[in-house]
Order: C-alpha cells, then sequence, then structure tokens
C-alpha cells in the first residue's frame, strides 16, 4: 500500500527539495529513507539551529520543511518563526509527539501547512506531502504567469502609440 502512495505522490514532488529537521537518529533516518524516493533532494538538519542554519544556506534550493517541535538549541516553533521572517509562502509540515493545544495555536498562526503526530502515519504523510506540494506548484505557476503578464503588458506598453485629438 505505501509503495502505491510513495508512486502517486513522487510524480507530483520529484522536482522538489525537501528539507528534514529532526533530532531523534532514528525517526531522521526513517523519514529520510522514505522521502529520498520522492524529493530530488533531501537536506537533513539534526536539531532547530542547524535546520536554520541549512535553510539560510539553502533557501533558493529548499522548497518544502518537515520538523518536528521539541529540538535542543532551537525549538522547531521558533525556528519557523525564523524562516517565516525569511520567505512567509515556504510549505512546513510538523511531525511532533506532543498534542497540546498550546502547539497547534502557535503553528497555526506561524502558517504551518500541517501537523502530525508521532508514531509517523506513512499514509497520512503522503496525503500531506501531495497536498502541499500541490499547494506549492500552483503558487509557482501563478507567479509564473503574472511575471509573464507583466513582462507582455510591458512590451505592448512600449510598441504602443496613443494620440490625443
Amino acid at each position: 500500500m505505501i509503495t502505491k502512495k510513495i508512486e502517486n505522490v513522487k510524480n507530483i514532488v520529484r522536482n522538489y527539495n525537501v528539507l528534514i529537521v529532526e533530532d531523534d537518529s532514528f525517526i531522521r533516518e526513517q523519514l529520510s529513507r522514505i522521502l529520498k524516493k520522492l524529493f530530488k533532494e533531501i537536506y537533513i538538519a539534526v536539531d532547530g539551529k542547524d535546520g536554520l542554519s541549512k535553510y539560510k544556506e539553502n533557501k533558493n534550493n529548499i522548497h518544502i520543511i518537515i520538523t518536528d517541535l521539541n529540538m535542543p538549541h532551537i525549538g522547531g516553533l521558533q525556528m519557523i518563526e525564523y524562516i517565516k521572517e525569511i520567505d512567509k509562502d515556504i510549505p512546513i509540515l510538523i511531525l511532533s509527539a506532543h498534542s497540546e493545544s498550546h502547539f497547534f495555536m502557535k503553528s497555526i498562526r506561524l502558517g504551518v501547512d500541517g501537523y502530525l503526530q508521532k508514531p509517523l502515519d506513512s499514509d497520512l504523510l503522503m496525503d500531506l506531502i501531495k497536498k502541499v506540494v500541490l499547494k506549492k506548484k500552483l503558487q509557482d505557476d501563478l507567479l509564473e504567469s503574472t511575471n509573464f503578464l507583466n513582462q507582455y503588458k510591458e512590451a505592448a506598453d512600449e510598441s504602443a502609440v496613443v494620440s490625443k485629438t
């Protein structure tokens, strides 16, 4: 079942890169093993500080972030705040063992795109990744179309001759 889901999602996300931020080495390895089958490139960080650093270094190449909340040095929510100051539209998914409402409320205020509880449900992860990447793709297509229309408008404005009589 998971293999069929992976193939379905792979066709959508194969041109995108992901940053995984997870302090638990077992979960980090498990997640990266699954996501290597999907994404073009994977960046891996071991905590929030490392995640923020990797994002800053590679911000033009990272299209989606999957992060834990409770990590040393910088927690997931604080890392998300810093990243959202740089790019408010970057899609972010949270994987966490925490289910307290204040985590949910803060993540909603930060504009997080999805929240998964540990232990990881692979089917739900695939569904969320698909949803988030489709949304990102639509945003990218809209931006590209808007840029094209602006260029067309500028070209038309430059070549138009207007006279008043």
